[in-house]
């Protein structure tokens, strides 16, 4: 067998190992409905593509509109609210459990996110205004 046929391998065991990797670390659903109260245990990101929704945590409410970013942290009880028709988000479910294994102790860590306090926000919406989306404009004045 050539070198290339070795390297062909290498590749594909690779991309295997990161499927199965990915697979066990991470879901990821794009979404537009309600979330009754729940928990889970994982950490939770939602990102608002589209539309208004209320975020309830910790007996907290965060009114999330495009371009907004919360994170929820492993069993934090938390719901979502629909405020508009077109509702559209996309959740990322990490399993801190399985992270542990690269990085020990993840999944004793409590993180925050609020894209109305965080800087990296104003930079999320510059970049999507740098892509010609206008709409967001408002927002970043």
């Amino acid at each position: 067998m050539n070198n290339y046929g070795i390297i062909y391998i290498n590749r594909i065991s690779i991309q295997v190992l990161v499927d199965v990797m990915i697979e066990k670390l991470f879901t990821i659903g794009i979404r537009n409905t309600e979330q009754t109260f729940n928990w889970y245990d994982t950490l939770e990101l939602f990102f608002v593509v589209r539309g208004e929704v209320d975020l309830i945590s910790n007996n907290n409410t965060v009114h999330m509109s495009r371009g907004h970013i919360q994170v929820v942290n492993t069993e934090d009880v938390h719901a979502l609210e629909n405020k508009t028709e077109d509702l559209l988000y996309i959740q990322l479910s990490i399993s801190m459990e399985a992270f542990d294994q690269y990085i020990p102790d993840i999944s004793i860590v409590c993180f925050k996110c609020d894209s109305e306090e965080d800087a990296i926000s104003e930079e999320i919406k510059n970049y999507n205004l740098s892509l010609g989306d206008d709409s967001m404009e408002e927002t970043v004045s």
